[in-house]
């Protein structure tokens, strides 16, 4: 209704960002505040519910145009938001913790940062159990074969530096970058550029119509 009454594209998407971020913004603060107040504040998660808004709010825009019903869109992004940065996390974590699944474990971490959800996610739960973590590591990295070698000669330490790039400075700096990347291709895709490139791409030149032996009686009519 706003595009049909006149409002241009770049004021409608700019207008709604601001506006879902804003809105966005609201139970971020109410957790936060009520993480001081359980005094439940871990380091470097207070920043990850910062960038959340800026990161989620485009992302959302820009996977709502795979869906065609809004029904369908809002189960299928409450369920991926939900295995995404609840489940995933705690699988990640449980591998980080076996010696023989470690090394996957600690690749897994950065498999699904495209998806802010899972930054906040893995953030959290980094951030609440990196000493533990940290403690395991350690006894896996001097583990020993009957034979003296070490058992897990692959494995590395855990960086106890939480906001280290390998650990929430990294999640900081892919949340930022995503933002902006999101804003990106959602202008690409408003503004039909991708439908314009096409236009320049290698196309089949199609075979020449072949004269039609019409009757003389048709011709003649």
């Amino acid at each position: 209704m706003q595009l049909i009454s006149g409002v241009s594209l770049p004021a409608y998407w700019a207008s709604n960002l601001l506006a879902d971020i804003s809105k966005t913004y609201l139970p971020i603060f109410v957790i936060l505040i009520l993480q001081v107040l359980f005094d439940l504040s871990y380091d470097g998660v207070w920043e990850l519910f910062i960038l959340y808004p800026i990161a989620i709010v485009p992302f959302t825009y820009i996977t709502a145009f795979i869906f065609t019903s809004d029904t369908v869109a809002q189960i299928v992004t409450i369920f991926v938001h939900f295995m995404v940065g609840g489940i995933l996390p705690i699988v990640i974590f449980v591998l980080q913790n076996i010696g023989s699944t470690a090394a996957l474990g600690d690749s897994m971490r950065w498999w699904f940062t495209f998806i802010p959800t899972f930054c906040v996610g893995q953030g959290i739960m980094f951030s609440s159990t990196y000493e533990a973590t940290s403690m395991v590591r350690l006894a896996y990295l001097y583990a020993e074969n009957d034979n003296g070698t070490l058992k897990y000669p692959d494995l590395k330490p855990i960086n106890t530096n939480v906001y280290a790039m390998e650990n929430l400075g990294g999640n900081y700096t892919i949340m930022i970058c995503s933002a902006i990347f999101y804003c990106l291709l959602l202008v690409f895709i408003e503004a039909d550029i991708f439908q314009s490139c096409s236009k320049y791409t290698y196309k089949k030149v199609p075979e020449p119509v072949q004269d039609l032996d019409l009757d003389d009686d048709v011709v003649a009519e």
